[in-house]
C-alpha cells in the first residue's frame, strides 16, 4: 500500500497541488511527487471540489486499492484560526481541517498560512543551484533563520531550532543542559547540516505592517504624501505601502506630483492604464527617470526592512528575500542600481553584527507548496510514530470523492440517525408500557 501525501498552495487566484509517494522515506527531500497541477480558483464553486478534482486527475484509488493518504497540508493566503480559514475574497469557500480529516479519512490535515510555508519552505532549498548569494556572512548551524518576501505584499516569518531537535541531545544532565549542550554543537559545527535542516519550526508574524521609518528628506517628504492618502487609517503609513507590488505604486505616485515635470506622459498614462502597476513601473525603469527612481526608493526601503528583520532575530542562520519582486530584479539588489546592502547594514553602533548576516535570495518559484510538503511529511512521522486512536465515527470518503457523492453520504447519516432515534424511542415507548402494566396489577 502506498503512503501518500497531499500538499497544496493555495493563493487568492490560483492553487497549486501535489500529490507525494511517501512509503520509502520520510525526508521530504526523498519523496517522489506522484501527481502535480495547477488550477485557477474561480472554476471550483467550493473548495472540496478542487481536491476532489486533484485525485480524481492524479489516478490515485483510494476506495479498496493499493493507496492511503496519510496527511494533508494546504498553505493559504490569509489568517488561520484553529484549524479552520475564511478566504476574504472567496466567501463561499470554506476551509476547515476537521471536515477534510473526515471526509478524506485521515489522522492528519492542516492549514498553515502562505508566509509559514514559505518558512518551512527555506528547508529544502538547494543553496547553490537555487539562491543568489548578497552576502556570505559568518553562518551558524542551529542559529535562527527569518524570510522577508515582497510580492503583492510584504510577508515575513522567522524559524528557530524546534523543541524536539533540541531534546535529541546527549542524554544527561538537566533539560536545559541538555539543550545547551545541542546548541553548542550545532554552533561550533559550521553551516547547517541536514541534521539539523528538518528540526526547525517556522512562526508567522505581521511584522510587514510595522511603521514605515524615512531616512532622507526626499523618503519624508513621501511618507507626508501617504499620511494624507491613506488618512483613513489614522496618517499610519506601514512599510507595505512602500516595500510591495501596490507600494511601488504609491512610491510612483508620490513622485509624479512630486515632480510633474519629469513625467513621461506616454509612459505615464499606460502604468495609469495598467492592471499591473507594479510590473509596468518596472518594465519602463530603463527608459523613464520617474520609473527608475521608485524602483530605488522602494529597493532602498526593502533594505532597510530586511536589516530591520536582522536586528530583530538575529538570523545567523540565513535571512532568505523570497516573493516575486527580488528574483525578477536582482540588479536592484545587487549592482549599484539601489543602495539595498548599504541600507541593509547601515544600522549605526550594530552594524558590524548586519554584516555577518548571511543574505540570500530566493529563485525558486514553489516555495509554499514546498513548505507545505515538509509540515505534511512532520505530520505524517509523528503519526507514524504515535498508537492509532480508535475512530468514533464512520466514515464515507468514496461518497465524498466520487462525482456529487457528498449528497450519498448525507443520505446515509442521516439513515444511521434514523434507526437510532427509531430505536430509542422504542425503548422508551416499552419502559413506559411495562410501568402501566405494574401499576394496574397494584391496583
Amino acid at each position: 500500500m502506498r503512503k501518500l501525501l497531499v500538499a497544496g498552495d493555495i493563493g487568492g487566484t490560483n492553487a497549486r497541488m501535489a500529490l507525494y509517494d511517501a512509503s520509502m522515506a520520510s525526508d521530504p527531500t526523498q519523496q517522489a511527487c506522484v501527481h502535480r497541477a495547477a488550477y485557477r480558483n474561480d472554476d471550483f464553486e467550493q473548495f472540496h471540489d478542487l481536491v476532489h478534482t486533484f485525485l480524481r486527475e492524479s489516478g490515485v484509488s483510494l476506495v479498496g486499492g493499493g493507496d492511503l493518504i496519510v496527511s494533508v497540508c494546504f498553505a493559504v493566503a490569509g489568517p488561520v484560526t484553529g484549524d479552520r480559514v475564511d478566504f476574504t475574497n472567496r466567501k463561499q469557500w470554506i476551509l476547515d481541517a476537521a471536515e477534510l480529516r473526515d471526509a478524506l479519512s485521515v489522522r492528519q490535515a492542516r492549514f498553515v498560512n502562505d508566509f509559514v510555508a514559505n518558512g518551512y519552505g527555506l528547508l529544502t532549498l538547494d543553496e547553490r543551484n537555487e539562491c543568489y548569494l548578497l552576502q556570505a556572512g559568518e553562518p551558524v548551524a542551529g542559529a535562527p533563520m527569518a524570510c522577508v518576501g515582497a510580492g503583492t505584499g510584504l510577508g515575513e516569518c522567522y524559524l528557530t531550532l524546534s523543541a524536539s531537535a533540541l531534546s535529541d541531545s546527549p542524554a544527561g544532565g538537566t533539560r536545559q543542559q541538555q539543550n545547551s549542550n545541542a546548541l553548542d554543537a550545532a554552533h561550533n559545527s559550521g553551516p547547517p547540516a541536514s541534521s539539523l535542516q528538518f528540526g526547525y519550526d517556522a512562526y508567522p508574524t505581521e511584522g510587514g505592517h510595522v511603521e514605515f521609518a524615512p531616512t532622507t528628506e526626499l523618503e519624508t517628504d513621501m511618507l507626508l504624501f501617504l499620511q494624507h492618502k491613506f488618512s483613513e487609517s489614522g496618517n499610519r503609513v506601514s512599510v507595505e505601502r512602500i516595500v510591495s507590488g501596490r507600494g511601488l505604486v504609491n512610491v510612483y505616485e508620490f513622485l509624479r506630483q512630486a515632480f510633474p515635470d519629469k513625467v513621461t506622459p506616454r509612459i505615464d498614462e499606460a502604468i495609469l492604464e495598467a492592471a499591473d502597476g507594479a510590473a509596468a513601473i518596472a518594465k519602463y525603469a530603463y527608459e523613464c527617470a520617474l520609473c527608475s527612481q521608485a524602483m530605488k526608493i522602494m529597493m532602498d526601503a526593502y533594505g532597510s526592512e530586511c536589516g530591520n528583520v536582522a536586528l530583530k532575530y538575529l538570523p545567523f542562520g540565513g535571512l532568505y528575500i523570497t516573493g516575486g519582486i527580488a528574483p525578477k530584479n536582482l540588479e536592484w539588489l545587487s549592482t549599484g542600481k539601489s543602495d539595498f546592502m548599504e541600507r541593509f547594514r547601515s544600522k549605526g553602533r550594530v552594524s558590524p553584527v548586519l554584516a555577518r548576516i548571511p543574505v540570500r535570495v530566493v529563485l525558486a518559484e514553489d516555495l509554499g507548496l514546498r513548505g507545505a510538503h515538509v509540515v505534511a511529511a512532520r505530520m505524517a512521522a509523528s503519526a507514524d510514530a504515535e498508537p492509532a486512536a480508535p475512530s468514533r465515527r464512520k466514515r464515507w470518503p468514496s461518497a465524498w470523492l466520487g462525482g456529487g457523492g457528498g449528497g450519498v453520504r448525507e443520505r446515509l447519516d442521516t439513515v444511521v440517525y434514523a434507526i437510532g432515534l427509531s430505536a430509542a424511542v422504542g425503548s422508551f415507548l416499552y419502559t413506559v408500557r411495562a410501568f402501566y402494566q405494574l401499576a394496574q396489577r397494584a391496583a
